[in-house]
């Protein structure tokens, strides 16, 4: 995780809920989330696009929905971390299993 990414995230969210109040740059904001959001979180970012329902901006400006997503698809990526063998673990395993193959052919 990112700590500059999830201070972004913050901050867009912040602004989000200021800036938000006003009705034509609130909507015009949200249109420019969807699409920051999909660069931060990869397609996880489209689910932002449910702030732009709201016309009236007034719900969805205290909901920090770029921070939630943020949080969301970076535990979901630590998680396929842990539980995936490293590059240098298969390639051991490979190096073992050519030098069985190497011995059987040898007999």
């Amino acid at each position: 995780m990112s700590i500059f990414k999830l201070l972004f995230a913050i901050i867009f969210d912040a602004a989000d809920c200021l800036i938000g109040r006003i009705p034509l740059f609130g909507t015009v904001f949200d249109i420019l989330g969807v699409y920051l959001t999909f660069v931060l979180c990869g397609p996880l970012g489209i689910t932002y696009a449910w702030e732009i329902i709201d016309i009236t901006d007034q719900i969805d400006g205290f909901i920090p929905t770029m921070t939630l997503l943020y949080l969301i698809s970076s535990m979901s990526e630590s998680k396929q971390q842990t539980y995936a063998p490293s590059q240098e673990y298969m390639a051991r395993k490979k190096g073992k299993k050519r030098k069985k193959n190497s011995k059987k052919r040898a007999q």
